[in-house]
């Protein structure tokens, strides 16, 4: 496998870890992080983007932007290294027999 495949994969990896362990929210106050499981459901008012304002305790929250770019860089790297893998082929070595 070429070495461009290596990299998508270690990307794609990395977008899968960031998309389950880093929280969605952070509290307004700084004082923690908010995973979707803490927002309460159904009663949540949601801004123009339509991410929820309070998590289950009432506490403000908003959106974590560093998983958010974290995602965006991973994803796009992934892609980016999946297409020069497939542009770029690995040479066939010529056999000496």
């Amino acid at each position: 496998m070429s070495r461009w495949y290596w990299g998508a994969i270690a990307c794609a990896i990395a977008f899968v870890l960031c998309w389950f362990l880093l929280p969605e929210f952070e509290r307004k106050d700084g004082l923690g992080a908010v995973y979707r499981s803490q927002v309460g459901l159904g009663w949540n008012w949601t801004d123009s983007s339509g991410n929820p304002l309070h998590d289950a305790q009432g506490n403000a929250i908003q959106p974590f932007w560093p998983r958010t770019v974290l995602l965006i860089i991973f994803a796009v790297g992934a892609a980016v290294l999946l297409a020069a893998g497939l542009s770029f082929p690995r040479r066939r070595r010529q056999r000496t027999s």
